[in-house]
């Protein structure tokens, strides 16, 4: 019995290993560049690492007041404010991930070299907020140009290098990705990219791999559980698809989708009663989230009772046309998949004999109905600019439904001119 006691114990331990071997280094505090550079990485759920590790600087209003104009949400400042500023390592104890090569009283040059280093990256922070991506690029550059072994660095210029550069981004994406992961193996964010970039190449089994590297390492990611889930989900594994979900809601017992995720299984496995129970779970902590109560109306269904189904889709529909936007912004990558008849712009003459050539950005409003409502220029050459213009107003894309409302789209468009 005893011998079956010790082996029950190592076997717990055994499966949950995925979710429990975190790297000694995360618990180092922050450093100021860290800090940003994760930010303009991930922003999701950092507020927990910060409390979690603390911060090895002085806050100053300055440095707050460039992450909220980074997109910093209030959590995070409000996190900042409380937590302590722990002693930095000292010299030759290995840093953290992404922190400056020296800590800022090294000495003078040390200090600004790093206050150049984050110069350029409150700046190319702005510059993705104003969506200027090919600006943005260069400022990252410019910040790699400074410490290029920082793995941090890599994937902040790996996050703009689609929307500035276009599909062949993605190749550009792939080498940052590597040399990042080169750096630091350990650096949760980096495969938390790389578990992107092989997914926009429809890699399903690699990008699983990544994001199970993604809730390894980092233990407040519960937005990499949710991906895991939804790829195991889609190649057939349930059981490791309910795991995830577990531990996503394990990690944010707040999130209802987890458990309104679990109640779908538990259904499709035979387990009405276990899926009831996650459905209710789910409305009660999401009450006005209409995928909780469409999930508890379909158990209700199968259970028979008719009557508090119909009444459970009543309450989902009205939250459902209630939270529905009229409009939303969806990324020019995305959008392209979703086209289904284009015009070709024609070259203007002039363009021709005088050589001009280049991009020309629009952004584009596409009505619910697919139609392109709006056309506005955002870059390119005026010699270029109307015909790109009068093409992409004729575009149709196939309708884009959001909790089954068709709703409009804001968008952007490169319209490539090439001799």
């Amino acid at each position: 019995m005893k011998r079956m006691l010790i082996l029950g114990i190592v076997f717990l331990f055994s499966v949950s290993g995925i979710f429990a071997q975190v790297p000694s280094q995360l618990q180092k505090p922050f450093s100021r560049v860290e800090l940003l550079a994760l930010l303009e990485a991930d922003q999701s759920r950092i507020e927990l690492a910060v409390a979690r590790r603390g911060i090895g600087f002085q806050l100053t209003e300055d440095y707050l007041n460039g992450l909220k104009a980074a997109g910093a949400r209030d959590t995070l400042i409000e996190t900042l404010r409380k937590v302590p500023a722990l002693a930095v390592p000292a010299a030759g104890i290995a840093r953290s991930p992404g922190s400056s090569a020296a800590p800022a009283s090294a000495n003078p040059d040390a200090v600004a070299r790093e206050n150049l280093l984050l110069q350029h990256l409150f700046q190319a922070a702005k510059l993705k907020h104003d969506r200027a991506w090919a600006e943005a690029e260069q400022e990252f550059r410019l910040a790699l140009a400074i410490e290029p072994n920082n793995p941090l660095l890599h994937v902040d210029l790996a996050t703009v290098l689609p929307r500035s550069q276009g599909e062949p981004g993605w190749h550009a994406v792939d080498a940052e990705v590597r040399e990042a992961l080169r750096l630091d193996p350990n650096l949760a964010v980096t495969h938390l990219h790389l578990g992107f970039e092989l997914q926009h190449y429809y890699d399903r089994q690699g990008a699983i791999a990544e994001y199970r590297e993604v809730v390894r390492l980092d233990p407040d990611n519960a937005y990499a559980c949710n991906q895991l889930g939804r790829l195991l989900e889609a190649v057939g594994d349930a059981e490791g698809a309910m795991a995830a979900y577990k531990e996503g809601a394990r990690r944010e017992p707040d999130e209802a989708l987890f458990y309104a995720k679990l109640a779908d299984l538990l259904e499709k496995k035979g387990d009405l009663e276990g899926a009831m129970a996650q459905a209710r779970e789910a409305t009660r902590i999401a009450p006005d989230d209409p995928e909780g109560h469409f999930v508890l109306a379909k158990m209700l269904r199968i259970k028979g009772d008719a009557e508090e189904a119909a009444k459970e889709d009543q309450i989902a529909t009205t939250l459902q046309v209630k939270k529905t936007p009229k409009r939303i912004r969806v990324g020019g990558l995305v959008m392209s998949s979703k086209l289904d008849y284009r015009v070709t712009p024609t070259y203007p003459a002039e363009a021709k004999r005088a050589g001009i050539q280049g991009t020309v950005r629009l952004e584009v409003v596409i009505g619910n109905d697919g139609t392109v409502q709006d056309v506005k220029l955002l870059s390119g050459h005026p010699a270029l600019a109307k015909a790109a213009m009068e093409a992409v107003s004729k575009w149709r894309y196939q309708p884009t439904v959001l909790n089954g409302i068709p709703v409009e789209v804001v968008t952007e468009v490169d319209v490539n001119f090439v001799l």
